[in-house]
């Protein structure tokens, strides 16, 4: 299978239906390319359809706003801990529990975990939905 990001994707059955949360992943590896975010849970694996998404982009993270670049905030490692949350109606961008990037764009409930790989073989590890 060729890389393409309508190749696969995941959407979670839970949402953040309201005020503070958010969803977690760890870094797996430096050479493959997949996003994870929250938004409203399209079933299309295309990342362009996730309001707000981390990308890894084969060792470089990469922020995306329904499919719009917002900027590359520089590398990352396997065990990273890589975090999109919303504190105090605002989304913020971390890793390792430091902000790299916040969001103008105010949050639309209900968010649902979401994924789309890039990569074959492309993984989402560990990943955790909290609020």
């Amino acid at each position: 299978m060729p890389e393409s990001w309508y190749n696969a994707g995941a959407v979670s059955v839970q949402a953040l239906n309201s005020g503070d949360g958010y969803f977690q992943v760890t870094a797996s590896d430096v050479n493959t390319r997949q996003v994870f975010g929250m938004g409203w849970g399209s079933p299309n694996p295309y990342y362009g359809f996730i309001d707000y998404t981390l990308s890894m982009e084969a060792g470089t993270l990469c922020i995306y706003e329904w499919g719009t670049p917002r900027g590359c905030f520089g590398s990352y490692q396997p065990g990273d801990w890589l975090t999109i949350a919303v504190q105090n109606g605002q989304v913020v961008y971390m890793q390792n529990n430091t902000i790299i990037y916040r969001s103008s764009v105010a949050p639309h409930y209900p968010l649902y975990a979401d994924t789309s790989l890039y990569t074959p073989g492309g993984t989402i590890n560990n990943a955790v939905i909290a609020y």
